[in-house]
């Protein structure tokens, strides 16, 4: 059972991980997205200036849409409450088996 909670562990890991890394990636390109269209003081964007966010999209930023890093930030977090560690699964396992099975006396 312990090498189930650790495999388990490991994969949740990587997963929080690749979303974080993810979620940078999506605010920088929300970011160029956002403000391709400012005018002075800010720079304006070349619109021939390629972007990509892995397989969303990859093109120039004139055509690039909108992606609003807040699905990738609620997948995030949704990620981030699987336990901590293997002793911490099992923990909230035995803690929610002790209320649902009291010991008979």
């Amino acid at each position: 059972m312990f090498k189930d909670f650790e495999a388990d562990y490991k994969l949740a890991q990587r997963e929080v991980e690749q979303l974080t890394k993810l979620y940078s990636d999506a605010c920088w390109y929300n970011f160029e997205t956002r403000c391709r269209s400012w005018k002075e003081p800010w720079h304006e964007s070349w619109d021939a200036s390629p972007i990509s966010l892995r397989k969303y999209y990859t093109g120039s930023i004139r055509d690039a849409p909108a992606l609003p890093p807040a699905i990738i930030f609620t997948e995030l977090q949704h990620a981030k409450l699987v336990p901590r560690s293997p002793l911490q699964a099992n923990a909230v396992i035995m803690s929610f088996l002790s209320k649902t099975n009291p010991p008979q006396h």
